[in-house]
């Protein structure tokens, strides 16, 4: 069984703030068509030419914000560095150094809800004048993820044990990986929707820690 010391440091626990919601969409000013008639004297009666049409659909949402306003995640936690001290080898052993993985990207904010449909038009004599409002417009899209964060710093350790035993000792020192992109955020509340966002990036790679080692 190999024993493994991890020295680098600690992940985000949670990922960066999502995205701001979209605003609601655009108000519809438009109305639907006019009911229009005419009298007839020769029956008394008002005859419609032109029934009342339904209210034109609302404006689609507005797209959401990206996530934590487009700014990346926090950089990766800073790992151990100087001494480390791990005192006598008894089995295989790995040893991990380096910064911490960036934050997370925040998740993209939820696109706004469709402004309500606008108003039937107005009604005539003669005709049905039974015509509503319009549909509510789409769902705005979700905004994009945010950027994750840098990778964590990664400054110079020098490695201490004893290691009589001749046992296999692996250091590891990779470059600090770049926070995860931001989730893509949802689309917002309507008569259909536009679509959620897109992802975010991924964060920029952190360097890798320089080491050296001793063996007393």
């Amino acid at each position: 069984m190999t024993t493994v010391y991890d020295f680098r440091g600690t992940a985000w626990a949670d990922p960066a703030t999502q995205g701001q919601t979209g605003a609601v969409g655009d108000k519809q000013t438009g109305h639907g068509t006019n009911a229009a008639s005419y009298y007839s004297s020769s029956d008394c009666k008002h005859h419609c030419t032109t029934q009342q049409g339904t209210g034109p659909k609302g404006n689609p949402g507005h797209t959401g914000h990206t996530g934590n306003e487009n700014n990346p995640g926090l950089t990766g936690k800073a790992g151990k560095a100087g001494t480390l001290s791990i005192g006598d080898i008894k089995g295989d052993t790995q040893i991990y150094i380096g910064g911490g993985q960036g934050q997370k990207g925040g998740k993209g904010g939820t696109g706004g809800p469709g402004s309500a449909g606008g108003p039937p038009g107005s009604t005539a004599s003669g005709c049905n004048n039974n015509a509503g409002n319009g549909a509510q417009g789409e769902g705005g899209k979700g905004g994009d993820g945010g950027p994750g964060g840098k990778g964590g710093p990664s400054d110079y350790c020098a490695i201490y044990f004893s290691n009589p035993g001749g046992y296999n000792v692996q250091v590891i020192a990779d470059p600090s990986p770049g926070g995860d992109p931001g989730d893509p955020g949802d689309p917002g509340q309507g008569t259909g929707n536009l679509g959620p966002g897109g992802p975010g990036t991924k964060g920029d790679d952190g360097p890798a820690a320089s080491y050296d080692v001793y063996n007393n």
